[in-house]
């Protein structure tokens, strides 16, 4: 027994051992030409039922199902031995070969153990590092490419929640898609029939909501989901009527929006390069959101007096539901803004995450510096604006449904005075006011500075893969047009998924640096950049300040040639060729 010991199970773990370190630490590259490759993996591993987990995580698995395998193994031998010490009977020779099994049974367990610790520091590390590890997660639902992700910018999906590999997401939550253009509702909701206002089971074959590590055949059943939309017909709701996840563990999860969904005329949402659909993944923790949502700023500022033309703005301080704060003000209440002459007619829309309201009104009041229609509150007015907190349910800070005031993600009402408790409208709602001139503003937005910085004529370098853009603008904007018709994250092959994120910032203002102008920092959020390629971010007059005037693209506080555009921080009288702002 010495020498089998000593012969095999000490070189066959020492030898698993550098396996499993060699296997895990090759490098792994997520490039485009994985992207495309995986896009093509993945239709054909729908298409025949088996796993699409990485090989790698597989492995890793395997691995770590062998050493328990090896280990109890090794206990056995430990009972073995010390059951022949037991049974010796005080016999020399007995006890010396009892010992010498414990001591190398004791050492090739010592020798599993640590490749079993050194194998799961390893697959956590790479969790870590791929956007779905916790740090102490032993599932095998890494995430190192992201397949069918382009749709999200390039494509039909303007922005969801909860966001691309997110962590910590509440069990209570709801799940939100925003759609660039209206949408056929019927084709989200069973039995839908025009009235936007019913929330309604989700319609078999649109939407996949399942465990990750499940798999589709563990998909929520439709009729668990209810489902609401907004009246524009772009934002749905999906609210699952058992909680996600598990109060033991943590739980990745997979949504799928598939081309089954059509658009508002008929015509299938996902067509061309993105025929295959839509799909992103987050982890859900062992916890229910029971801290309701608050108001962090405002615009225009309480008792500031302001030009007519300027939107009115709500931040909050986490996402919070759409069928709750927006709408028109025809069929929407939750938020008012009123004047001297009653409730200000126009529209709430949600944006920025579904941390942002903004409201335009249905004013006409002149034309920007583009010839587009700008829109005005009321001149020399007072205005007050409420935003309502919620009825309450049974179980507070849970509101009742529909809500008649606004909820986060997780259902909690507004605590509109942050004193860290929902208590429903008549003491939790928000109010300010301010008023207005009969002035118009009609100043371009201009770009301060960039990250990754640039120089003229020449692209940002060494550029981290993950690395955030960041745009600092001279002035608030309109957030209703930070989005992807107005900036474009250009890439080599376009499937580079992005989408935006914006707050309130400032600069010095450059006649007076002890003044901090506001403005609005916008951040592209994107897919991980491939190494020794030119990436870009294309800025047009789609954009708009907040008092509604088009940003120009030959403009920004360096680029001042009076050219027609701005490439690479150089006047330019044609079009870039790649792309018109690149950084």
């Amino acid at each position: 027994m010495k020498n089998w010991l000593r012969s095999s199970l000490i070189p066959f773990a020492c030898i698993t051992t550098m396996v499993v370190m060699g296997f895990l630490f090759l490098p792994i590259h997520t490039t485009f030409a994985q992207d495309v490759a995986v896009q093509g993996l993945q239709t054909v591993g729908d298409a025949s039922g088996l796993g699409q987990e990485d090989i790698r995580v597989i492995i890793g698995n395997v691995i770590r199902i062998a050493l328990g395998f090896l280990g109890l193994v090794a206990v056995i031998i430990v009972i073995y031995g010390g059951a022949l010490w037991m049974m010796s009977k005080g016999d020399p020779a007995k006890i010396a070969k009892a010992q010498s099994i414990l001591v190398n049974a004791g050492i090739g367990l010592a020798i599993i153990l640590s490749a079993l610790i050194i194998t799961q520091f390893v697959l956590n590390a790479l969790a870590d590092a791929t956007g779905l590890g916790t740090g102490t997660s032993t599932s095998s639902d890494l995430i190192t490419i992201d397949p069918l992700s382009s749709s999200l910018g390039s494509g039909i999906i303007d922005s969801h929640y909860p966001m691309r590999n997110a962590q910590d997401v509440p069990r209570n939550t709801s799940i939100v898609v925003t759609f660039r253009e209206a949408m056929d509702a019927a084709s989200l909701m069973d039995g839908y029939t025009g009235d936007p206002s019913i929330a309604l089971p989700l319609r078999a074959g649109s939407v996949v909501i399942y465990p990750t590590n499940l798999g589709e055949s563990s998909a929520l059943p439709p009729a668990d989901v209810n489902v609401s939309v907004t009246p524009d017909l772009k934002s749905f709701v999906f609210d699952p009527a058992p909680y996600l996840g598990s109060a033991l563990e943590d739980t990745a999860y997979t949504v799928e929006l598939t081309n089954d969904i059509q658009l508002a005329n008929g015509d299938s949402a996902f067509t061309g390069a993105f025929a295959d659909g839509y799909s992103w993944r987050f982890r859900v923790s062992t916890e229910l959101d029971l801290i309701p949502p608050t108001i962090e700023s405002v615009i225009p500022i309480a008792s500031t007096t302001n030009a007519r033309n300027i939107l009115i703005q709500i931040n909050y301080s986490e996402p919070v539901n759409p069928i709750s704060a927006s709408g028109p003000t025809s069929s929407f209440s939750n938020i008012v803004a009123t004047g001297a002459a009653g409730t200000i007619a126009g529209s709430w829309g949600l944006m920025n995450q579904f941390q942002s309201n903004e409201f335009v009104s249905d004013l006409a009041c002149g034309t920007n510096s583009c010839g587009e229609v700008i829109y005005c509150l009321p001149s020399n007015d007072a205005i007050t604006v409420d935003v309502l907190a919620a009825s309450l349910a049974a179980e507070p800070p849970a509101a009742l449904l529909p809500p008649n005031g606004v909820i986060d993600m997780a259902g909690n009402s507004l605590d509109g005075n942050s004193d860290g408790a929902a208590t429903g409208p008549s003491t939790d709602s928000y109010t300010w006011n301010f008023s207005t001139n009969d002035s118009i503003v009609l100043v371009p937005p201009q770009v301060v500075s960039t990250t990754p910085a640039i120089t003229p004529g020449m692209p940002g370098q060494n550029v981290a893969f993950d690395q955030p853009v960041h745009l600092l603008f001279d002035s608030l904007l309109s957030l209703n047009t930070v989005n992807a018709d107005a900036l474009q994250l250009r890439s080599p092959t376009e499937n580079l998924w992005f989408t935006f994120r914006s707050v309130v910032s400032g600069y010095p203002n450059p006649t007076n640096p002890a003044v901090t102008i506001p403005s609005h920092e916008v951040t592209v959020l994107h897919g991980v950049f491939s190494s020794e390629q030119i990436y870009g971010v294309e800025v047009d007059s789609s954009l708009r300040s907040i008092y509604q005037n088009c940003f120009t693209p030959s403009r920004s506080q360096t680029c001042t040639g009076g050219e027609a555009n701005c490439c690479n921080d150089e006047s330019q009288s044609g079009l870039c060729s790649y792309p018109h702002f690149t950084l």
